[in-house]
């Protein structure tokens, strides 16, 4: 399997948003810019204002969550090691 299909897969499990929390919470925290949402447990209603929330959410910028994002960025530059 290709490895840029892995890592589309995992970003996706990383961002499902269920609920307002999260849909506000993982762009203002973790600069999130994609959203997944489960059609079998979102309805229509709550997909569109978790959308919007989404949208409406901005990264904060704290120092804490940008060293989060540096080590994530680090890791995202490292070689793989792993072998199947």
């Amino acid at each position: 399997m290709n490895n840029n299909f892995i890592e589309l897969n995992e970003a996706n499990f990383h961002s499902l948003i269920y609920e307002h929390f999260s849909a506000h919470q993982r762009v203002e925290d973790d600069s999130l810019n994609t959203i997944c949402l489960g059609g079998q447990v979102v309805g229509h209603a709550l997909a569109w204002e978790l959308v919007q929330t989404f949208l409406a959410a901005r990264f904060s910028g704290a120092e804490r969550h940008c060293r989060r994002l540096a080590k994530v960025a680090a890791l995202e530059n490292t070689p793989a090691t792993k072998t199947l």
